[in-house]
């Protein structure tokens, strides 16, 4: 495939999704400050709920994997961009700390689901030689997106924080139905193996654990 060959049309979809997507992901730095001025609590509150978001995210990764194996990549995708706007939209309409507190760790199990499937399906779809080209790609949708997140959120947030949840589960719920009616059925591969039918195991990988490490 000629370098000015372009990209496969999935990989094209998933780039525009992302794009969609990262508008409405400036939410989640004011989630500090919605804690502490609508529902009083104090600065090291905040930053406990924070953290437990970000702890959440941790399993969200690994579960985001797993599912692609087992209910498809698609499915996987969607269900995460859909947990993703319940939890903002919890966050945006709760009335107590602890509702508010429950949607941040939600979101926080939500939040990776997306990044597995959709990084294996790049990887299947683009020849080896252009990989680094199409994920190259991919983290500048994500910096394309950012830049318009933050007009957005220039304009919202002067009205109200809950309004940045609201927009960010509108954006989410969009790229989810842009990756429900558009993307094409997973192939159907038995989970746990390579195309030639081998075993994967990732805890064997030297390399790969070289990277998690660092």
């Amino acid at each position: 495939m000629p370098r000015s060959e372009p990209l496969p049309r999935t990989v094209r979809l998933l780039l525009i999704a992302r794009v969609v997507n990262r508008l409405g992901a400036f939410s989640l730095p004011f989630l500090t400050a919605l804690i502490s001025t609508d529902h009083g609590a104090s600065l090291t509150a905040a930053g406990l709920v924070s953290a437990a978001f970000g702890l959440a995210t941790i399993p969200s990764r690994l579960a985001g994997g797993h599912l692609a194996d087992r209910i498809g990549r698609r499915p996987t995708i969607v269900l995460g961009l859909c947990g993703c706007a319940v939890a903002q939209l919890a966050i945006a309409a709760s009335a107590s700390l602890a509702w508010a507190v429950a949607g941040a760790v939600l979101l926080g199990l939500a939040f990776e689901l997306y990044e597995p499937p959709s990084q294996a399906i790049i990887g299947e779809s683009v020849p080896e030689r252009h990989r680094v080209h199409a994920f190259s790609l991919f983290g500048a949708a994500l910096a394309a997106g950012a830049m318009g997140a933050g007009l957005l959120a220039a304009l919202l947030g002067r009205r109200d924080l809950r309004w940045l949840f609201v927009t960010d589960a509108a954006t989410c719920l969009a790229c989810a139905l842009l990756i429900h009616l558009a993307l094409p059925r997973d192939r159907s591969e038995p989970p746990g193996a390579d195309q030639d039918g081998t075993a994967v195991r990732p805890l064997r990988d030297r390399a790969l654990l070289n990277v998690l490490a660092t």
